[in-house]
This record gives structure tokens, sequence and C-alpha cells, in this order.
């Protein structure tokens, strides 16, 4: 491989050759021995091989003449880079080597010795890396690396991670011109970029610190930048992850380092580009059945450095969370195997009273964050049968006491019209199994619960709670959201209710029309709220507080709005005034203290005011999701999908999954005009018509494919509208003779008709 200052001459990447520049090995690598064999290969027009051989070596002293004045140069003045990891260089913060000798003889006696001595690789892999260093700017703003947990005060060598962007040009126009160099022949390119990686791995290796292995990551990104590292590439990507692994594993005391080397030195394009590659090679690999499961697991735990560097980025360079999806690994997974591995390690631990550590053995639980909420649905199924599994094998003598259907489900028997009052006093039973699969039975009413009465029960009881006269929630009804309310009259078991209705909607696969902000799912996670929640939850108070953030007029704030650390709210017609902070009537708010003044409003919105609600939501909650699993697998947004169902709406997938019963059939006329209509309506009409159809406009975490829709005629050609119980997914439709009546009178329906449903 070219070492540092070779490639400066060789590829002329530094327009200003005839400059000292910062030089890393001053030696022949092995790479670039093969560089110069492969220049001297190329045929020549109308020169002989003796011209040729000539060529070489006069071109070999020039580059030798060049060498060794900038090495003189760095040893007596320092190269013009901003940082220099050449140990003959002045501007080494490092490892430097003794440079004091007493005149220009000894230097010059000694810059022939280092050009001339052995192969020894010891120094590429640092005149590599450092060859594209340079100073930050400091007009770039970045996040505030304190709130990223970066560490701060390290040694010297670690000033690299905050003090030095890469310039990504550079390295780009480098592999450009090593792929011209080599003729575009990716058999020779790729052989000297392997011997590269086998110098930093050997580098490294030699004495193992950590600011040696952070230049290692450093340089196996700048590598991975190359757009020609791609399948065909594969066996160079799997050796950069191979090592990559290595590296965070041998330092995951230090892996903060690493993820803030990618928080603070990869733009968003840079960044995207490596993680999109990386999960490039998992789908390719897996789908042509062509993977290595150590391959995979390497890649993973690479990912996970980007992974944690993602959340700690500024919201503008943060990826989706999506984006860190794997399709193939989704779909081909033997997620059983191991969720029951991850489950038994965790129990291990918990037992030992030790600390779970995610990465001492690899399954793919342990780094949820690539898995969907489809398998993480999945899992929380699984979990529930083991813990059924469980359950049975103690509870066998009740089993026997309590023969028949009541020793394998959870009854509910209730009166529909006090339906609340029945259902309360059911789930104050402490020894209530909730994980159980439900029933539901209503008193006086015959029937078997197959899904259709489990679904009425939620939506009746749903309706219930919210409605407005029980005065439990507050409601924005620009953003047609809900967000408790602490001054509510209704006992706090009224807001346990809510969430177990919530965890017993997920461990019964029931998708629930709960309108609440991204917040409420937050809060059950136990994160805390950020200004992103506000602009949700009330937009028009969080572009008041933001104006006061972004203040800067020279009329002291504290005179322009002339506010205090006080909240005045209005209960029950009277006025009341909330202090946000001991003393707060009397405390202006000013430049100096409005971040304060919005963090603590925020938190009173969000928590203080309704502070007993929000508890004993978690609690009912958690009453049946097993608290530390739910943590451990899902993002707020995961939850609230796999609570309300996706927004992702396939119509394909849901006529392909359909039925047709009471008289039609899918040759039927109404039925295939019901299709065609559907397919022609705008986004919102296809919401409606899902709600009308299912209870809700969402579908089930799986897509509509898992929603079996049945369609069924509703006699004769009549004046009626098309109707629907939404309990069985059942749609009934008169024959109509024409698609143009279908179209009208179903509009007419989906539109006139409304309902706090689910599905």
């Amino acid at each position: 491989m070219i070492s540092g200052q070779d490639q400066e001459q060789k590829m002329d990447i530094d327009q200003d050759a005839s400059q000292p520049e910062s030089v890393g090995l001053f030696k022949k690598s092995v790479d670039q021995e093969n560089f110069e064999q492969d220049q001297s290969s190329v045929p020549l027009q109308k020169k002989s091989l003796e011209d040729e051989q000539q060529m070489k070596q006069n071109e070999q002293k020039e580059i030798l003449k060049i060498t060794i004045t900038k090495l003189i140069f760095q040893m007596k003045v320092g190269c013009k880079k901003d940082i220099c990891f050449n140990k003959y260089c002045l501007k080494n913060p490092l490892e430097r080597a003794n440079l004091n000798f007493a005149n220009d003889r000894e230097r010059l006696t000694q810059a022939f010795k280092i050009v001339q001595s052995s192969q020894d690789p010891k120094e590429d892999g640092y005149a590599f890396s450092s060859s594209f260093i340079k100073l930050r700017k400091q007009d770039v703003q970045m996040e505030d690396l304190s709130q990223n947990q970066i560490v701060q005060n390290k040694q010297k060598e670690l000033d690299v991670i905050t003090n030095y962007d890469i310039d990504y040009e550079g390295v780009k126009i480098m592999f450009q011109k090593l792929q011209m160099a080599y003729e575009n022949n990716d058999e020779k390119l790729i052989s000297a970029l392997d011997q590269l990686l086998q110098i930093l791995y050997y580098e490294h290796n030699q004495n193992q610190t950590i600011d040696k292995a952070l230049m290692v990551f450093r340089s196996l990104l700048m590598i991975m930048i190359n757009d020609k590292i791609q399948w065909e590439w594969s066996s160079i990507f799997e050796s950069i992850i191979k090592q990559m692994a290595t590296l965070i594993k041998q330092y995951r005391k230090d892996f903060k380092l690493f993820e803030s080397f990618l928080v603070v030195n990869l733009s968003r394009a840079n960044f995207q580009q490596l993680v999109q590659l990386t999960q490039s090679y998992f789908t390719l690999s897996i789908s042509s059945g062509t993977f290595k499961s150590k391959v995979i697991e390497n890649g993973v735990r690479f990912l996970d450095i980007f992974n944690e560097a993602n959340n700690k980025r500024p919201l503008k360079l943060r990826l989706s969370y999506k984006e860190f999806y794997n399709d193939a690994i989704n779909k081909e997974l033997n997620l059983q195997d191991h969720f029951v591995q991850w489950i038994q390690e965790r129990e291990i631990a918990r037992a030992s009273n030790v600390p779970y550590d995610r990465h001492a053995k690899f399954t793919i639980c342990n780094y949820p964050w690539i898995l969907d909420a489809a398998n993480k649905s999945d899992m929380i199924k699984i979990q529930n049968k083991f813990s059924m599994e469980q359950q049975q094998h103690l509870n066998i003598m009740d089993m026997l006491r309590q023969p028949g259907l009541q020793s394998l489900y959870m009854y509910l028997e209730v009166r529909r019209e006090n339906i609340l009052e029945d259902t309360l006093n059911k789930i104050v039973n402490p020894g209530l199994n909730f994980k159980k699969p439900l029933r539901v039975q209503f008193v006086g009413e015959p029937g078997v619960d197959e899904g259709g009465v489990r679904k009425e029960f939620f939506q009746l009881l749903l309706r219930s709670l919210f409605d407005p006269n029980f005065g439990m929630f507050n409601y924005n009804e620009q953003q047609r959201l809900y967000w408790f309310n602490g001054h509510s009259m209704e006992p706090n078991v009224n807001f346990e209710l809510i969430g177990i209705l919530m965890g017993l909607g997920i461990y019964n696969s029931i998708i629930l029309d709960l309108p609440f902000p991204m917040i409420a799912y937050k809060q059950l996670l136990f994160q805390e709220p950020i200004f992103e929640d506000l602009q949700e939850w009330q937009p028009e108070v969080a572009s008041s507080l933001e104006f006061i953030l972004n203040y800067n007029d020279e009329t002291p704030l504290e005179e322009a709005l002339g506010i205090n650390f006080a909240i005045e709210e209005e209960r029950f017609g009277e006025k009341f005034e909330f202090e946000l902070k001991p003393g707060g009537s009397d405390i202006m708010v000013t430049v100096e203290n409005k971040e304060e003044y919005v963090q603590l409003y925020m938190e009173y919105i969000f928590k203080k005011q309704c502070e007993g609600q929000l508890r004993s939501f978690k609690k009912g909650f958690y009453r049946v999701c097993d608290e530390d699993l739910m943590q451990s697998l899902f993002k707020p947004e995961e939850l609230e999908q796999l609570v309300c169902g996706s927004k992702k709406l396939d119509f394909l997938a849901l006529q392909k999954a359909a039925k047709y019963v009471d008289g039609y059939t899918n040759e039927s006329m109404q039925p295939k005009w019901l299709w065609e209509i559907i397919h022609e309506m705008s986004d919102d009409e296809k919401k409606r018509f899902l709600a009308f159809c299912t209870g809700s406009d969402r579908a089930p975490i799986v897509g509509l494919g898992g929603v079996r829709l049945y369609i069924g005629r509703h006699g004769e050609d009549s004046e009626r509208l098309p109707s629907a119980h939404t309990c069985f997914n059942h749609l009934l439709i008169p024959e109509y003779p024409t698609k143009d009546k279908l179209k009208l009178k179903l509009l007419l329906a989906i539109t006139n008709s409304e309902g706090f449903g689910l599905m």
C-alpha cells in the first residue's frame, strides 16, 4: 500500500506537492511495491523495456529524494497537517521518536536509515489515517458534547475525537486515483486494500492502546466510505466488520469513545451510507444463502455502535429508527430460538444477582433495534406462551378444581348497561391472571366469545372511559388527541383500567383506537418529555415557548413579556395558580433562566399536573405486561404501533384476504365494483372505509393481510346505505344495480359514520 506521503506524490492528492507535507512511513510498503509493479507492467507504446526500467529507476530516485526532503523537514519543523501520527514528525502529539539532533548531518543520516531500513509496516496505518484529518472549523455547530456523555478531559491523543474532522472528499479522491492507477483491476485493488487492513491490524496488535484502536476504527470507516465496497468486495467488507467487532468487544469499557467519534465526525450522508452499506450486505448475503452467521453477528455488533450514536446525534442529523430494521433478518430469523436463549441468559443473571451483560453472548434479542415491531409482537406472544405454560404447571391443582374453559381463559362476565362498574369490580382482584386469553360474556346474552364479543367489550368500555362527561382527559380538538386531566374527580382506578386495557389489547391482538400523543408511550417506557412532545400535544403553546427560547431583542425579556415561574389554570370556573418552582410567583423569566422555565413548564403539563393519574396508568399497564421486557425491546413509536396498529395500509392485501358471504362470491359484480371503488379512493376515504368496517383506521401490526373482511349481500336493490358489524369485520351491501349507485351509497355511509371503535 502506498504510504501517506507517497500517496500525495504518486496520486497527486495534494495539489501543491512541492510543499513539505505530513508523511507517514517513508519506506516502501508491500502495497507500494505492488503499485509500482502494476505501473511498470502497463505497456508503453513505442517504449522499449530498457526505457521503461530506466524511467522506473529515475522515478524511484525522485521519490526517494522528495521523501527524504520531506522527512528532514518534518523532523526539523513539522508538517503542515493539523495532526500527524508519524513518529518522526514534530507535530506528532503521541509516540514521537527522539528528534534531538546535533546538526543537519545527523538528521540526514537518520533520514537515510529510516528510508533504507528493512520492511517494517508499523507506521503505515497512522500515515494513512492521519493523511485525511483536518482541524474542525469553529463555525460548525455541533450538539453539546456533554449531553452526549462524551468523555471529557481524556489523554491528549483522544482530542482527535472532538477537535478534528475527516476529509472525506480527500478519501474519495484517493480511491478514484487508486482505481485509475490499478486500471480498474478490482482484484489487485482488493489485494492492496487487504494489505492495508493487515498493516492496521498489525500496528494495533503490536501495542494495543485505545488511541491506536481509534486510529484503526477511523481508518476502517474511511475505507468503508468508498463506493466500491460492494457485494463483489465481500472479502474486504467481512475483514473490516470482523476487525470492527473485535475492537468493539476488546474496548467495551471505552465504547463511548467510538460512539462519540460517530456522533461528532460523520455527516448525516456518510453516517447513513455506512448504515445502509451494512444493511445491504445483510440482505444480499441472507437472500443469496451465502451468509456466514459469524459475519452477521459481527455486523450487528458493529451497527449497534451506530444505533447508540444515532440516539445521541442532533435531531436534524439523526436517522429514523426504521433505517436500522433489516427485512432479511426479520424474515429469515429463527426468532424463538434467539428469544429462548435471551430469556434464559437474563434469568441466570437475575438469579445470580448480577447485571445482565448483553454483549457476553450473542443473540439478536440483545439488539432489538434491528427487529421490526411485528417481530417484537411475536416475542411478546412467545413470552406469554412460556408464562402460561409455567403458570399451568404451578396451578395444576387449581385446574383440577376448575375444570373446563375457565382454567384456560380469563373470563369477564359484565352487564352491558353497567360495563364500567362491572369491569372495575373484576380487575380489583389481585390474583387475576391477565396473561390468559380474554373471553367476555355479556349477562343475559347467549353466544360464545370468538372475537366479536371481545371487540365490542373494548369498544363500549373505552367509549365510556373517554366520555367527556367523566372528565378524565383533556381533549385537544385541533390535534384530536387526549391527555390526562390531573383535576379529574374520577378515582385513579379508572386510569389504571386504561393501562390494563392497553396491556390486554396487546396480549389478545386487539387494535385499540387510543388517540394519545407519543408522550403517553414514552411515559410507559419511563422516558422524559422533550420539546417535540409539546409541539405534538399543544402546538400553539409550544410556539409561544419557542418564541421565548429564541428571544434576543434589546428589551430585557422580563420587561417585554412580564411572565414568572407560575401557571394560571381554571378549574370548575375558578382560577388557580401553580408555581413551577418554590417562590415561582416572584421569579421573573429572563434570558438567563428561560430554558429552565420551558423545561419546568413541560414537566408540569406532562407529569406534575397528572402525577397520580399517570402513576395509576403505568401500574395498570404493567399489571398485564412485563416491565423489563417492554423497556428492553420497544421504542415509544413501536409500542404505539403495537397498541394502535400500523398506519401503513395495503388494500390489495385486504382484498386478497377478504371472504364473500350471504350470497356474494368473488365473481359477483357488487364485490368487484366495491374493490374498484376502494382503489380509486383518496387516502382519507380509505381510512374512513376501514374504520367503518373494522372500527379502526389502522391495520394490525402484521398489515391488512391479517384482517379477514367479510363482504355479504344485504338484500336486493334498495335505498338503504351499506352497513357494518365492526365487531366481526362484516360489511353488508345491498345488491345495487350499478357501480355509480354503489359508490354514492358507500361514500355517504363512510362519510356520515363516526365512532370510537376498535378492531
